[in-house]
């Protein structure tokens, strides 16, 4: 399980994996100074949620006091912890300002800026200190010599010491911007509110602003695709590799291109496709660019196994499960309504559109890159999909960091997409899968075809 010190712990910190801990490593050298015990786990709520849980079942029979969650993906890691716990969870937000989907109603968790780090550390100890005297004093020391350092920077600067009542909103401000942590008393008897400034983005108004801003990081990054085709990540160009079985040294190259920011084009069963980091914002931008894609066309979200949905989708009811395992891994997209907006970029409104393959080099690198990816057919819009490497290749150049060259693929029917993001069903497109082989499976719940022309 984790690497645990002695004594017994009092905050947990769990991140999905190792380079995930540079994010907190302001954190750990804060609780390293102040002398405080952690303990450190490794596990992903996408791949392995059961470990996540039972950690997090157990950490205050350790003799933990809070826990802090370190996620790639949003609030997901966040939000199984504290679906499996009474403890106060803080959720390290990888970037800048943190994109909050609507938690569960009953799991409440404290968001931080991946930047700020130590504020987390700093929220902790204000935690413990709570629970006993030498920690109280150790917060209050720690906030005097927040205090006093500004109070340094304003000596040296020059700034005549002010303490009329009007000037107190402005020392605070002064305070908050020099300091490294910003501290706020809390009651822990009552709600957590977010700090002063920010906003969780409601369900109901989500759509509209998240389409807003992604539209414009679009727009920005379409001009930066012209300028330097490929981003910044590796150019490794047409690669050959067996379908069935990627080498190594290969699989680890394109994991890294995608890390990076840069377009993979990949084998699929049905056709080659353009593969990005789906939680790179600047990479689907880049996507929709290369390809001539209209944001009112939405790009797929591939994933490697089921275990994920749940957290990214709603609608995931009974029949829908029986779609699943029915044409999943295959040529099946199934357009859901989104859980939270940390995909909104993907689409114009509050659906996702999400894919199982069955071939071996997008589970592969999914499996790898430990996150899905964001796929579409190679080809720009409005040409016929790529079936081979070369194909791909001329219809790109070196606009395409690296192709995955697996041989020719047979020219099939593209994957049969289906709406279940409200009833009743609509086959958005028959492709590979027919309308008579999900009537099978779900029978009237499917609208007529009549019913969607009309729609």
């Amino acid at each position: 399980m984790g690497k645990r010190a002695s004594p017994p712990p009092l905050i947990g910190v769990i991140v999905e994996n190792d380079t995930q801990s540079e994010s907190i490593e302001a954190a750990l050298c804060l609780f390293e100074e102040w002398s405080v015990a952690v303990e450190l786990e490794v596990a992903s709520a996408a791949y392995t949620p059961a470990r996540v849980g039972e950690w997090a079942a157990g950490a205050e029979a350790r003799g933990m006091q809070a826990i802090i969650a370190a996620g790639e993906v949003g609030d997901f890691l966040a939000a199984a912890v504290a679906a499996h716990t009474n403890l106060p969870v803080i959720a390290v937000v990888r970037g800048g300002s943190p994109a909050i989907s609507e938690m569960p109603e009953g799991v409440p968790v404290a968001f931080v800026s991946g930047r700020g780090a130590a504020n987390a550390a700093v929220l902790a100890l204000q935690i413990l200190a709570r629970t006993g005297e030498h920690w109280a004093e150790l917060h209050r020391e720690y906030r005097e010599s927040l205090i006093e350092s500004v109070e340094s920077i304003e000596d040296s600067a020059g700034m005549p010491p002010d303490d009329t009542e009007e000037d107190e909103p402005r020392r605070d401000a002064e305070i908050e911007r020099e300091s490294s942590a910003r501290i706020r008393p809390i009651d822990l008897t009552q709600p957590l509110h977010a700090p002063a400034g920010s906003r969780t983005v409601r369900r109901e108004d989500a759509n509209d602003s998240e389409t807003a801003r992604q539209g414009k990081a679009r727009a920005k990054h379409a001009g930066a695709l012209a300028e330097t085709p490929g981003g910044g990540a590796r150019r490794l160009g047409r690669v050959s590799v067996d379908a069935e079985m990627m080498d190594v040294e290969i699989t680890e190259e394109a994991v890294e291109c995608l890390l990076e920011g840069g377009i993979v084009a990949v084998p699929t069963e049905t056709v080659y496709g353009l593969a990005v980091d789906a939680t790179n914002l600047a990479a689907v931008a880049r996507l929709f660019a290369l390809k001539g894609r209209s944001d009112l066309k939405p790009v797929t979200v591939f994933i490697d196994s089921q275990r994920l949905l749940a957290s990214l989708v709603r609608n995931l009811t009974a029949d829908v499960k029986r779609l699943l395992e029915a044409f999943w891994p295959g040529p099946l997209t199934v357009v859901f309504e989104r859980r939270g907006p940390e995909f909104a970029h993907l689409s114009h409104d509050n659906t996702i559109g999400v894919r199982l393959p069955d071939h071996s080099i997008p589970l592969t690198l999914m499996q790898e890159l430990e996150r899905p990816i964001a796929c579409t057919s190679a080809n720009p819009s409005g040409e016929p999909p790529a079936t081979t490497g070369e194909r791909v290749e001329r219809y790109f150049g070196s606009e395409v960091n690296m192709i995955l060259d697996a041989g020719p693929r047979e020219m099939q029917p593209p994957s049969s997409v289906i709406d279940v993001s409200s009833k009743p069903y609509r086959l958005v497109r028959e492709g590979s899968i027919s309308r008579d082989q999900i009537c099978a499976v779900i029978g009237d719940l499917l609208a007529h075809e009549d019913e969607e022309e009309g729609s």
